[in-house]
């Protein structure tokens, strides 16, 4: 795993475990003088690793295949991805259909914030989407890391198949990530004379100047309640990378801030939840009102299943030629 810390939270049976998994992020903080500059995502499974939804390929499934200790399951699930010009159609499809679930069923003024075809309304739909569980070259982040703690233990252990054949309840992760600049969601790359389009950003290819993508976070306008109950940001995965360019992999190895915060030294961090305090987990951070239903208030029955059929044909089936009714 090159540089990433790992620890584990390892709560004491006598007394509240949230207090005790948000002193190791402090510690984690303090240790790499962070500040206000950590962002944070929970992971269902432990061994998930960072990478933006879409460019997995969803039908790889949960079974190992190379092996059942960390670093071979990493290696496997780095590989589980669909080539970068399928991703790019997949992604340009998704997102010109949820054009149309805006347009049938979004308010008149979440219309009127998204549409249009300049650079800021193309990424700013693309930050919407992400937020409705469209999957594109986002990846969600929030500032608080109870919010990831939550999405990391909410619902059943996830599971994997060993080598083996066994069935092993996972336990899930924490990432602890020092990103100190911010930027707005539109703002993803300047040419010099202007903030480039999706497109524009891609027709780069795979010379783009992308390292400095480690320490960015962006930041959305609050289009709807979700973004701010959430406290959302956004990793940016960029496509037609230079050869094996994972940010993923960029993170892990990670262990200076560069420009102006002096070079400091930092890590990312992973805290490893034990599966058995799930539950517990879940009931504390139920008293401080972070649940589903807090953190995703509905949006419009018509809009959310809009977006999940899209997501359905088009990502999991891959169908760049399906089209809505």
């Amino acid at each position: 795993m090159d540089n990433l810390e790992e620890v584990t939270l390892q709560c004491r049976q006598d007394g509240a475990k949230l207090p005790q998994f948000i002193s190791l992020v402090e510690e984690w903080k303090n240790r790499w003088k962070v500040g206000n500059d950590g962002i944070y995502r929970g992971h269902a499974d432990f061994n998930w690793v960072i990478m933006a939804r879409v460019v997995r390929d969803p039908s790889a499934g949960c079974k190992n295949t190379r092996g059942d200790d960390p670093l071979s399951i990493e290696s496997q699930l780095l590989c589980e991805k669909r080539r970068d010009k399928k991703v790019t159609q997949i992604e340009s499809k998704l997102l010109e259909e949820f054009l149309r679930c805006l347009d049938q069923f979004a308010t008149a003024e979440l219309r009127a914030r998204c549409r249009g075809e300049t650079s800021k309304k193309q990424w700013l739909r693309r930050a919407l989407a992400q937020h409705y569980e469209v999957p594109t070259r986002l990846i969600d982040f929030t500032r608080d890391p109870r919010v990831a703690l939550f999405f990391a233990v909410e619902g059943a252990a996830r599971q994997r198949e060993t080598l083996n054949g066994k069935i092993v309840a996972q336990d899930s992760a924490v990432w602890c990530v020092d990103a100190p600049e911010r930027r707005l969601v539109w703002e993803v790359w300047h040419d010099g004379n202007k903030w480039l389009s999706p497109a524009q950003l891609a027709n780069l290819g795979p010379d783009a100047p992308i390292a400095d993508f480690v320490d960015i976070a962006f930041e959305m306008e609050e289009l709807d309640r979700r973004i701010e109950r959430q406290q959302a940001l956004f990793m940016y995965e960029p496509g037609r990378k230079k050869a094996n360019w994972r940010l993923h992999v960029r993170l892990c190895r990670k262990t200076r801030i560069a420009g102006g915060r002096g070079g400091r030294e930092t890590r990312t961090c992973r805290i490893r939840i034990l599966e058995q305090d799930r539950a517990d987990l879940r009931e504390e951070l139920e008293t401080e009102r972070i649940n589903r239903e807090w953190l995703s208030p509905s949006i419009g029955d018509s809009l959310e299943a809009c977006a999940e059929k899209i997501t359905r044909y088009i990502y999991e089936q891959g169908d760049v030629t399906w089209a809505s009714e």
